[in-house]
C-alpha cells in the first residue's frame, strides 16, 4: 500500500496516538482545567445526574477531578464506572463481595499513577 501512496501523498493519518499525544481528548481538558471543577458543589450532583446522558456525564467528571487519588482521577475518566457504579455490580452479590476482596479492578491505574507521579497529569 505504501508504494501505492508515492508520489503526490506526503501524510498518512491512521489514528494511532495523535489524540493521546497532543492531549485532543476532553478528559485532558478536565484534568488541566481541574481546579475550576473541584468547586462543583456535590449537592447538586444528584439532581444534575437525574437530568440524562450530559448530567450524568458532567457529574462523573466532576467526581473523577475531585477524587484525591491519581489512580482512581484518571481512571475514572477513562470509564463510565465510579465509586457508586462499579462494574462489579452487574454480578449476584455473593461473587461481588468475592471480586471486591480478591481482585483490585485499578491496578494497572495505579501502577501507571505511581510510575508517573511526578509528572503533569495531562
Amino acid at each position: 500500500m505504501c508504494r501505492q501512496l508515492t508520489g503526490k501523498i506526503k501524510v498518512v493519518l491512521q489514528g494511532d496516538g495523535g489524540d493521546e499525544l497532543f492531549a485532543g481528548y476532553r478528559r485532558y481538558a478536565v484534568l488541566r482545567d481541574a481546579h475550576w471543577w473541584r468547586l462543583w458543589p456535590q449537592a447538586l450532583s444528584p439532581l444534575v445526574h437525574a437530568s440524562g446522558h450530559l448530567g450524568r456525564r458532567f457529574v462523573r467528571m466532576a467526581d473523577s477531578v475531585g477524587n484525591p487519588d491519581p489512580a482512581l482521577r484518571i481512571a475514572f475518566l477513562l470509564t463510565v464506572e465510579t465509586l457508586n457504579n462499579p462494574l462489579e455490580a452487574v454480578f449476584l452479590p455473593e461473587r461481588q463481595r468475592e471480586l471486591a476482596e480478591n481482585t483490585d479492578p485499578f491496578l494497572a491505574y495505579r501502577q501507571v499513577a505511581e510510575r508517573f507521579q511526578k509528572y503533569d497529569p495531562v
